[in-house]
Order: C-alpha cells, then sequence, then structure tokens
C-alpha cells in the first residue's frame, strides 16, 4: 500500500500488533496501557482513542 496522508488508515482500526511491534514502541517510549488493548481473540491490537488510533 502506497500511503497517501489520507488518514484512513487509522480510522476505526483493528490493527494487530505483533510482539516484535509492542516491543518496538514500548523502547521508543510509550506505555503498552497507552497504545495497545487485549482483543476477545487474546491477540494484542492497537488502542483507539475514539475512532481513530
Amino acid at each position: 500500500m502506497q500511503c497517501s496522508s489520507c488518514g484512513k488508515c487509522c480510522e476505526s482500526t483493528k490493527m494487530v500488533l505483533s510482539k516484535e511491534d509492542t516491543e518496538r514502541l514500548e523502547r521508543a517510549g510509550f506505555n503498552r496501557e497507552d497504545f495497545a488493548v487485549a482483543g476477545r481473540d487474546g491477540l494484542t491490537k492497537l488502542r483507539n482513542a475514539g475512532e481513530w488510533c
């Protein structure tokens, strides 16, 4: 996918985060509780704020 900076990919996302994604975000200084949520399926997903990631 080529990014067009429209922001649609971040609207109501259910983006799954890999272990590596989560670790990379934590190393960058983000707290897991702020950016991730455990889905009912047991997968870690990107947390939405309102309708946006």
